[in-house]
């Protein structure tokens, strides 16, 4: 995968311009002082995205900060200098983050003069770590020939031994003025925030002083360096052999040691990639950059027509970025023809709140993930285990999104629908069922209409069959008026019309409880249920419970129930089309509502 991000983008991060442009400081205090240790200037970081202001001096220290951080915790130069003072062993291991001459990164939380944590370091001590990282600086790579072959390599674009040494007094001096000015200020830093001294001195004297340390420090293991006769190769870093536990590990489980080898020059390319990737892309989900994209500018793109693009995502390891997937898709936009949406299935269905038509493929998402998963803040084309986590989602939702997250994926990400329409009834029917049982407890099913309604305007806008599901519901609703309205003579009635008038004898007899609330075994069995002879036994049993409730002289409600128990479906309510019916017609306007007048004017006569 790393490799087919160097091919694709090598040539924007050959050098380190487009990602010094998107680079944003970290919460931090930083401080500038000129070569006699007086301090300059300064300037607090306390939010990374709100105080990234475009200012003469923000520039100067991103410019400089980027030169001057260490690759990782496991990479951190040489500063260990233990101590046991008063019972309390100390150490400075890791305790400074930086990588020249320049500069000195810590926590405050280090130091023992402005913090009162644990571990903070008292300032002798700290003074002695200080010279250990010069010394480990002016010494780096003079111990093993790998090393040694890296540094002939790079000789005259590096800091000298002499170069280095000269700013450790200085640094020092620095380091105390810094303690000094802290505790003279009039406002407390925050507990755990990043303390960095910077030594006037250019962007390109900052670059050549990191030199150094990037090039020692930049492949995954040196040991395995391959030098030729115009360059060193060593084994990629980035997104390769990482894991939460051991960062940096060998490969065991394969014929080979090393995947692969990349140059010098390629692995700062990959390095300033994955710097970019880490300030840009992590947190954010699915990432599209065109083809085009330069890197200019920020990543979401308002509109996306008809371009090649890369599909990325990548998430934050420890302070790296770690790209989890990436993808070209040839033809992509995200514009789509227009997707309405209509109320199918029931007239008073409250439809409050709801677009009528979206146009954007991010508002297709939007809408079909508020109809069918209402609650949800996940976004379909972006579903893990760590967000539903996070979501702290439980029941038939996370089920569902578990389950066709892929569906989701390729559809939002890719605008690939032939894994959608695949799985559609299925992903339609388990939402209506489980929204249907939720609702019908509070005896209302606006919530489901809505879901029902969506299932039918998918079917409508993928144009999946000759006959839409919007042409066999019509159908259905007419001859059931028909027959609950009409009382015509209908000498028999096919399945999916059988199903359909099950539901709406269902609704009515459940609207015949006086109960606030309705329980789900009254109305499940009927809902889940897979054999024909189970339903009818179901809808006996309700006919039974409310049997008072309904009026002695109502010809047509029980006119079509003993049709109901004569008949002899000649299909199974399993099969999804009649699911299909039985839910429309529990959710559809109720036929026997309309006729309960006239049969109390029966009653009357």
């Amino acid at each position: 995968m790393t490799n087919d991000l160097l091919k694709n983008f090598e040539q924007y991060f050959s050098n380190s311009n487009v990602v010094i442009d998107s680079y944003t400081l970290e919460k931090g205090l930083y401080l500038l002082f000129d070569i006699e240790g007086n301090l300059k200037s300064e300037l607090l970081i306390e939010n990374e995205k709100k105080d990234a202001t475009q200012s003469d001096i923000y520039d100067y220290f991103k410019r400089r900060d980027f030169y001057s951080k260490y690759l990782s915790s496991n990479k951190a130069i040489d500063t260990i200098v233990k101590e046991e003072i008063d019972g309390t062993n100390y150490s400075m291991d890791r305790k400074i983050c930086s990588n020249n001459q320049y500069t000195l990164f810590f926590k405050n939380k280090f130091v023992k003069e402005i913090s009162d944590d644990k571990s903070a370091i008292p300032i002798h001590l700290f003074f002695k770590g200080i010279d250990k990282y010069y010394e480990s600086l002016s010494t780096m790579g003079e111990d093993k020939k790998e090393e040694k072959m890296i540094l002939d390599s790079i000789r005259n674009d590096i800091s000298t031994k002499e170069e280095i040494l000269l700013y450790r007094d200085l640094m020092k001096k620095c380091y105390q003025n810094a303690i000094n000015h802290i505790n003279n200020g009039d406002s407390k830093l925050p507990k755990d925030i990043w303390i960095k001294i910077f030594i006037e001195a250019s962007s390109e004297e900052y670059e050549k002083a990191s030199n150094k340390y990037i090039a020692l420090k930049i492949f995954n293991k040196n040991s395995n360096n391959v030098k030729t006769e115009k360059t060193t190769y060593g084994i990629n870093n980035y997104n390769f052999g990482m894991n939460k536990n051991k960062e940096f590990i060998e490969l065991k489980t394969t014929s080979y040691k090393i995947p692969s080898l990349v140059t010098i020059q390629d692995i700062k390319a990959i390095r300033n990639l994955f710097i970019w990737i880490l300030k840009n892309t992590t947190g954010r989900g699915n990432v599209l950059l065109p083809i085009d994209f330069e890197f200019k500018g920020n990543t979401e793109q308002d509109e996306i027509c008809s371009k090649p693009v890369y599909l990325m995502k990548s998430s934050n390891d420890n302070g790296a970025a770690s790209v989890e997937y990436f993808e070209y898709i040839p033809n992509f936009t995200n514009r789509i023809k227009e997707f309405k949406y209509y109320n199918y299935v029931n007239s008073e269905t409250n439809l409050k709140g709801l677009n009528t038509s979206v146009n954007k493929l991010q508002d297709f998402e939007t809408f079909i993930r508020k109809t069918w998963f209402p609650g949800v803040f996940i976004k379909l084309n972006d579903i893990n285990e760590e967000n539903i986590k996070l979501s702290k989602l439980s029941g038939w939702r996370v089920e569902l999104l578990r389950d066709y997250n892929r569906v989701f994926f390729e559809l939002f990400n890719k605008e690939d629908e032939s894994m959608f329409l695949q799985h559609l009834d299925d992903m339609a029917l388990k939402v209506v069922k489980s929204q249907l049982k939720e609702e019908l407890t509070e005896k209302h099913t606006y919530q489901t209409a809505n879901a029902f309604n969506l299932w039918i305007c998918l079917d409508e806008y993928f144009k999946r069959k000759e006959m839409s599901l919007k042409m066999k519901l019509e159908e259905i609703k007419t001859k059931s008026r028909e027959i609950i309205i009409e009382q015509k003579e209908i000498d028999s009635i096919d399945d999916k019309l059988y199903f359909y008038i099950a539901g709406q004898v269902t609704r009515y007899l459940l609207s015949q409880s006086e109960a606030n609330k309705l329980t789900q075994d009254l109305f499940e069995p009927i809902i889940e249920s897979n054999n024909n002879n189970k339903l009818k036994n179901e809808l006996y049993y309700l006919r039974q419970k409310y049997d008072y409730k309904l009026y002695l002289n109502a010809k047509r409600f029980n006119n079509v129930f003993s049709m109901l128990m004569i008949e002899e479906p000649m299909t199974s309510i399993r099969e999804k089309e009649n699911k299909f019916a039985l839910l429309a017609g529990i959710l559809a306007d109720n036929l026997f509502f309309k006729s309960d007048k006239e049969n109390k004017e029966e009653i009357e006569d």
